[in-house]
């Protein structure tokens, strides 16, 4: 049994079907077989078997799935240990939710990159719901979300309050006492991967029991909260994010039972001993009064710096039944890289 063939097959289960699995890996459906025909021997089983368009593992294929996940994670940390220990520049891996790649990610990871220049760092954006396996599997090396972490074995810390508030254009304002459902009727614009039941505003249309009938995806909560300003519907918005154009009159808040809704963004990683000497290094530098100040600055590039080691990939499996604003990619796709 080789690593090739155990990341195929880990890959195989975690996507679902051998043709998503050799997109991802960038490599031929023949060879994915290859490598299962060798582990079939291997292991004297099937491992999975054909179900519809994808594939249904069999009781020893779940799990081989699980302890090869680990296998593969212990390897690549003990990759990374070795060249944390010969000063070799690393790669550092962040996931998290769509809100906050847009709005804190960037000014938090440039200061924190200036302390590390040699640093590349890459932010994924997944759901809230798999940052706990994305650790336990060394998929992700710190996770940035709504929702601390609390398991044996990974260290979770608070850094950012946030609230957020639904607006629309100025003439849209409702009374203070009503209810969620009452705007079921309105044009709701949402940002990327706001569908996810698990995500920041997801959670609260959840919670709120409405089913917006008319929904717009939009490729980022700016593009949903300038489409809000010009008068086509309603969006739930970051506080902080929208000041000036509430300040102008270009925005108004709409009065809904149940906001602000309050919240607080956690950074998770493995424990001290386990995680990279990197994820430890931004988990406490979160917590700092240069880190708030830079979280709360916002999003976009600081001026003078057109090309720093960070980039996001809008990795999602997240799918949404809506429309999506303008020709940009849904929530569902994955896999779009967008660097700076």
């Amino acid at each position: 049994m080789t690593f090739a063939q155990l990341r195929a097959f880990v890959t195989i289960a975690r996507c679902g079907s051998v043709k998503a699995a050799a997109l991802e890996m960038k490599v031929s459906q023949a060879a994915m077989s290859q490598a299962i025909f060798g582990l079939r021997a291997e292991f004297d089983d099937e491992l999975y078997v054909r179900d519809g368009r994808g594939v249904s593992l069999t009781p020893r294929g779940r799990q081989l799935a699980g302890i090869g996940a680990e296998i593969l994670g212990l390897a690549e940390h003990a990759k990374r240990t070795g060249d944390d220990a010969h000063g070799t520049p690393g790669m550092l891996r962040v996931v998290t939710t769509g809100t906050v790649a847009e709005y804190v990610i960037p000014s938090l990871v440039e200061a924190f990159a200036r302390r590390r220049p040699n640093l590349e760092i890459q932010v994924t954006v997944d759901s809230p719901a798999s940052f706990r396996e994305l650790l336990r599997l060394r998929r992700a090396d710190v996770a940035v979300g709504p929702d601390p972490i609390t398991e044996v074995g990974i260290e979770c810390v608070p850094f950012l309050r946030y609230e957020l508030i639904v607006v629309s254009g100025r003439g849209k304002q409702a009374a203070p006492t009503e209810d969620l459902s009452v705007l079921g009727e309105e044009q709701w614009l949402l940002g990327p991967n706001d569908t996810d039941a698990a995500s920041e505003v997801g959670r609260f249309l959840v919670s709120g029991r409405s089913s917006p009938r008319d929904v717009r995806v939009y490729p980022s909560h700016a593009a949903a909260a300038a489409a809000a300003a010009s008068g086509r519907g309603v969006t739930l918005a970051v506080a902080h994010t929208v000041s000036d154009e509430l300040g102008r009159g270009m925005l108004v808040r709409v009065g809904v039972a149940g906001t602000p809704v309050s919240g607080m963004w956690y950074a998770s990683t493995l424990a001290t001993n386990q995680a990279p000497t990197a994820a430890v290094a931004l988990r406490r530098f979160v917590t700092t009064p240069e880190a708030t100040h830079a979280a709360r600055a916002g999003g976009g590039i600081p001026p003078g710096r057109t090309h720093p080691p960070i980039h996001i990939t809008l990795w999602s499996g997240i799918s949404a039944r809506a429309q999506t604003g303008g020709s940009s990619p849904s929530a569902g796709e994955r896999g779009a890289v967008a660097s700076w």
